[in-house]
């Protein structure tokens, strides 16, 4: 039945230009009953889902009415794979990582509108502005507890401060009163400077003419690492049209310009041609007239990795305007003494930010934004952490900061000398949610250290969750996953599941591992950076009765 539904909405080809985009698969009593049961079928399910309907058009339902609460279920999908055999035989898409994100959550959250861009405080190409938070005039939160509240500079402003750049640890931004701009008409200027001169050059630009939006971009290739830079200034010419079309562009086009860029992927010759395109051919391919609706509806998929042996990682520092060489000068040493494959940098003009806790702009900063691809290894992994530390360092020793929502490789001591502010956040955070009800990786990586009662770990923090046990069989032979009751003090007791819950594992325990839909949780943890680890098989204690499911929360990121 699905598989046929997925055919209807899909079309047989999923590049069909007759799919159905506004039609949803939503996982629920299906997923939890077959994932421990049937665990071939539901390969094949998610399969079909993913080739007919694609990533983007999948969403997570637990029915927790009926299966209680949902720990379990996001255990079971953040660890599902498809098998390889399965997967070649019938061209189903990997269920990556990537994949999962968007079925936890990230898909509802597009469609019901949750808000992103404030909890995250982010900023774009519009010069001379402070981030998006000093565009946010109110919004209405809604607590932990339930109550929804409206914060202001004048109503609420301790949250108001805390939520804007908060992500998402005070609660949930239902809605946002913006100051808003209309949309206008640009000239696009294209000035190729060393990097020394850039802020000279964006500073006259700005003097001379109505600059609306503008950014610059290093060189990245080997030669002139990070010494030259293009400069793309867009000039206000007149007020757009009412209705000002969005001109997506042709097919050829936009192949064009995906094989450019990622063609300069682990290759000094593509980062050579691309520079050399992007100086020697902007004035003719690139200028001209556009309006800024146009220039801000970028298209992320033209860049996007496909590759799934490797990813795409960013990197953003916000460096004082006087510190700007100096911190190039000291990345031209550390990326390449790493060995990182830097595609991209984007330089962007950001004034002081006065209205949130977690300020990454103490001042009028410079932000660096740096794209780089990576090979999906532990070994890859470890170097990033390596390069992003000294990466930071470089930042804190000219004054500077980095951004918080990406990998969480910086030290609790780089953190909290980038946000001195943090004590202020996480004691108000503690005071408006002392259950924890919302959490990311970020506050549990970062958050004070507490010792919780009767477990002392080596720096008192709080132990890692217990890992699930195999306890049984019981009196029909059956095997049952079951996590140990832990301290009051457990993040996921304290949200008020004290439910005893079993998860069936089929008649064998271990025939999850050997269908290959569960794998083997790491060493280390099963999500990125989690504390637990789950026991698929070998272990035999049997639970006591006040046993109840606990299982970590995943980690999107």
């Amino acid at each position: 039945m699905e598989h046929a539904f997925a055919q209807i909405c899909g079309g047989k080809d999923p590049t069909s230009p007759f799919r159905l985009h506004n039609v949803y698969a939503e996982l629920g009593t299906t997923f939890a009953s077959m994932v421990v049961t049937f665990p071939t079928v539901w390969a094949h399910l998610i399969g079909q889902l993913l080739y007919y309907m694609g990533e983007n058009n999948i969403v997570f339902g637990s029915d927790s009415p009926w299966y209680g609460g949902p720990q379990w279920q996001i255990e079971a999908l953040w660890r599902s794979q498809i098998p390889e055999d399965i997967r070649d035989r019938w061209d189903y898409p990997e269920l990556d990582e990537d994949a999962k994100r968007k079925i936890l959550g990230l898909n509802s959250a597009r469609l019901y509108g949750l808000k992103g861009n404030e909890s995250g405080n982010c900023h774009g190409w519009q010069n001379d502005r402070p981030p998006i938070a000093s565009t946010v005039e109110s919004f209405r939160l809604m607590l932990a507890d339930g109550r929804i509240v409206r914060c202001s500079r004048t109503e609420n402003a301790e949250l108001f401060a805390a939520a804007l750049g908060g992500y998402g640890l005070f609660g949930i931004i239902l809605d946002a009163d913006l100051r808003v701009i209309p949309n206008a008409r640009y000239r696009i200027v294209h000035r190729l400077v060393q990097s020394s001169e850039y802020l000279d050059a964006l500073d006259q630009a700005i003097r001379s003419g109505p600059v609306g939006l503008a950014y610059g971009r290093l060189n990245v290739t080997r030669e002139h690492f990070l010494e030259r830079a293009m400069l793309t200034t867009f000039v206000r010419t007149s007020d757009a049209l009412a209705a000002e079309p969005i001109v997506e562009p042709g097919p050829w086009a936009a192949t064009a310009e995906r094989l450019i860029f990622r063609g300069s992927q682990g290759s000094e010759y593509g980062k050579g041609l691309r520079w050399t395109l992007e100086t020697s051919l902007s004035d003719w391919l690139f200028s001209g007239s556009t309006h800024r609706n146009q220039v801000l509806q970028g298209r992320v998929e033209l860049y996007q990795n496909r590759d799934p042996s490797r990813t795409d990682v960013l990197h953003e520092y916000f460096v004082p305007r006087e510190s700007l060489e100096e911190f190039l000068r000291r990345a031209r040493s550390i990326v390449p003494a790493h060995g990182a494959d830097l595609m991209n940098v984007t330089l962007r003009d950001v004034r002081r930010d006065p209205d949130t806790l977690l300020t990454y702009a103490a001042g009028d900063v410079m932000a660096l934004v740096l794209f780089f691809s990576q090979a999906r290894t532990a070994e890859a992994e470890l170097a990033m952490q390596a390069l992003t530390r000294d990466l930071i360092d470089a930042s804190l020793g000219v004054g500077g900061r980095y951004y918080l929502p990406y990998r969480l490789h910086a030290t609790r001591e780089q953190f909290e000398r980038a946000y001195p502010k943090h004590r202020e956040l996480f004691a108000l955070k503690r005071a408006v949610d002392p259950s924890e009800v919302f959490q990311n990786g970020l506050y549990r990586t970062y958050r004070p250290r507490r010792r919780a009662p009767g477990r002392a770990g080596k720096e008192g923090v709080r132990g890692p969750l217990p890992a699930p046990v195999l306890a049984g069989p019981d009196r029909r032979g059956r095997h049952r996953a079951v996590v140990q009751r832990r301290g009051a003090a457990d993040p996921v007791q304290a949200t008020g599941l004290r439910r005893t819950a079993h998860v069936p594992i089929a008649e064998r325990p271990e025939a999850l591992v050997q269908h290959g839909v569960l794998r083997q949780p790491r060493e280390g943890g099963g999500f990125p950076q989690a504390a637990a680890q789950a026991v698929i098989g070998g272990a035999t204690s049997r639970p006591t009765p006040a046993s109840t499911l606990a299982l970590p929360h995943p980690r999107p990121r």
